[in-house]
């Protein structure tokens, strides 16, 4: 597909089920639309890898882009098969939560610290502020060495920062809780995001919420997040 426009490409993929095989000295990719008529072209593109390097990219469309890296031939011709098996899942939600406890191997360092410490390192903190008014948090700061702020920047109308939406309501929910519990909240999170190139992408991340009570703020809590693989799959 090499020379082809986006739009093209994507025609290919989405409607004629074709699939993508990027290969080099730095690995390699395989993209395709998990609800195209791929099945043949996937297949195909397995075999392909026996002369392939890795590591083994996937980049699979379903409601948004998902991606996922492999180090092991076996484990990525493993995975394409249980996508195949997906082909028909229509994903309705687009935020996907877990409650979990933090751990050495997986849980990104920043958030692991903010657990220890109980204290939020500013540049990389987000702070939401309730507002009675609205009945709902509005963003009050971004670090900028935050998740959001290296992403989107540190503009408090981004997309990841609007109350509407399935992204909204799933944070909003999430800060009431951990004001309700007067006690900090750590999940793993997988949402569908638009990125500034206006592409929907799936993104895996750990975040951790903490209450803030004053009496010049309120209620506020101070999130933070970092992207990481987490320990659950969408598809």
């Amino acid at each position: 597909m090499a020379g082809l426009t986006f739009e093209d490409e994507w025609q290919l993929m989405s409607r004629a089920g074709a699939v993508r095989l990027t290969a080099g000295d730095l690995g390699t990719e395989i993209k395709w639309v998990v609800t195209s008529p791929c099945i043949c072209s996937l297949f195909a593109a397995k075999t392909m890898l026996a002369d392939a390097q890795g590591p083994y990219v996937l980049r699979f469309f379903a409601a948004g882009w998902f991606e996922e890296s492999h180090d092991k031939i076996a484990d990525v011709r493993a995975r394409v098969g249980e996508l195949v098996m997906h082909g028909d899942r229509h994903i309705v939600n687009r935020v996907f939560e877990r409650p979990s406890l933090p751990d050495d191997v997986r849980t990104p360092d920043v958030v692991r610290q903010t657990m220890r410490d109980m204290r939020p390192p500013t540049e990389h903190a987000v702070e939401c502020r309730y507002d009675p008014e609205l009945d709902d948090f509005v963003v009050c700061r971004i670090g900028e060495r935050s998740a959001i702020g290296r992403i989107w920047g540190t503009d408090p109308t981004s997309h990841p920062c609007q109350t509407t939406g399935a992204f909204g309501s799933s944070t909003s929910s999430a800060y009431r809780r951990a004001l309700a519990a007067d006690l900090p909240i750590y999940e793993e999170v997988i949402a569908a995001l638009r990125f500034p190139d206006r592409v929907l992408r799936w993104v895996p991340y750990h975040r951790v919420i903490l209450p803030m009570v004053t009496r010049s703020s309120g209620q506020a809590v101070a999130v933070v997040s970092e992207c990481a693989e987490v320990s659950f799959r969408v598809l």
